[in-house]
């Protein structure tokens, strides 16, 4: 940012992607100490304190039924299971408060420079919370404490019971398309930017990953190329989140949003959404009074359900070649398996 300051009168641009709280769970020592034994009471009341908090917030409607929990009871567990599963959750919640205590070193540096008020920030997760390691989880006392000193497949994680409870009150997690799996965080903090009086307010019309390349462009005044090097650029695909910013009455998506992911398929229309997890049928949820997804509508508005798979599949297949490419490498993998054999 110095260097930005310094050598041009442009905005500048950060990307900060911090690994922490990925797997393999890396905390520091001293972070995972100020949250030992905070989780002892296990993922049952953790659960009932976040609903209870999120409802006391006004960003979850007490109307709607809350994902039911997949773990065994914390109480059937026994005391050393408890504490191994305490400490992972430590570790994780050391993980986020290391990323936090940076983010406010970016916060004092920013001051210092006098550019705090008129920098937007954009903080947001990628995705749910993260169902793998098995319903308990992985990782030993050993690999929690000390993180180096394993690698990859045998770092800590918290495991899909703890997921369940970081993913209050939703179903799923990451991979899935349901919003459990994708239904994320967005912070905006702009002083010079945001009106007073809509700070610390909610915005509760959606936006999608898609959107920060043209709220980017706006913000900056920049131009998305359409060449590069003689070779045409696919057009940016979002919408700019900058009126949300500003005014946050209308809708800036009017017309369908699609997702595919690892197989899981999901498209949304205004309140309603069309939700397919690799088996079973298409859902059906209207998220205006079900945002959980607990209420399959599918059967009830069958015409509603197959015209919008109808659209899925017609872009699945023509706006981003996830056909092709899907049946490409699956022959490629074939091939390849013929050729072993041979």
């Amino acid at each position: 940012m110095e260097e930005a300051l310094a050598t041009e009168a442009k905005p500048f641009f950060l990307s900060l992607a911090y690994s922490a709280p990925h797997w393999p769970l890396q905390a520091k020592t001293k972070d995972l100490e100020k949250y030992e034994g905070k989780y002892s009471v296990g993922w049952e009341e953790i659960s009932r304190r976040r609903l209870a908090r999120q409802h006391a917030m006004g960003l979850i409607d007490p109307s709607w039924t809350p994902a039911p929990h997949e773990g065994p009871e914390w109480a059937s567990l026994s005391a050393e299971q408890q504490r191994i599963l305490d400490l992972r959750m430590a570790a994780y919640a050391g993980c986020v408060d290391a990323v936090d205590q940076n983010i406010g070193k970016l916060v004092a540096k920013l001051k210092e420079l006098g550019q705090f008020e008129n920098t937007v920030f954009f903080f947001l997760t990628d995705n749910g919370a993260c169902a793998e390691g098995g319903i308990l989880g992985s990782g030993n006392e050993e690999s929690i404490r000390n993180p180096l000193s394993t690698k990859g497949a045998t770092g800590p994680r918290c495991g899909r019971a703890w997921a369940n409870a970081s993913n209050t009150p939703f179903r799923l997690y990451k991979h899935f398309v349901h919003e459990g799996g994708m239904a994320t965080p967005l912070i905006v903090h702009w002083p010079k930017g945001i009106a007073a009086e809509r700070g610390g307010s909610w915005v509760e019309l959606m936006g999608y990953l898609p959107d920060f390349m043209p709220t980017c462009l706006e913000l900056s005044r920049g131009e998305y190329p359409t060449h590069l090097e003689g070779s045409e650029i696919t057009p940016h695909s979002g919408e700019s989140l900058v009126p949300l910013l500003t005014k946050g009455d209308s809708p800036i998506h009017q017309i369908s949003v699609f997702w595919e992911h690892e197989g899981n398929r999901a498209l949304r229309e205004g309140d309603w959404k069309l939700v397919w997890s690799r088996e079973g049928s298409w859902e059906l949820y209207n998220l205006a009074t079900d945002r959980i997804e607990m209420n399959d509508l599918a059967a009830e508005r069958p015409r509603l359900a197959a015209g919008m798979q109808r659209r899925w599949e017609g872009w699945w297949a023509w706006r981003t070649s996830v056909q092709f490419q899907t049946s490409f490498n699956y022959y490629r993998m074939i091939n390849t398996y013929v050729k072993s054999q041979k």
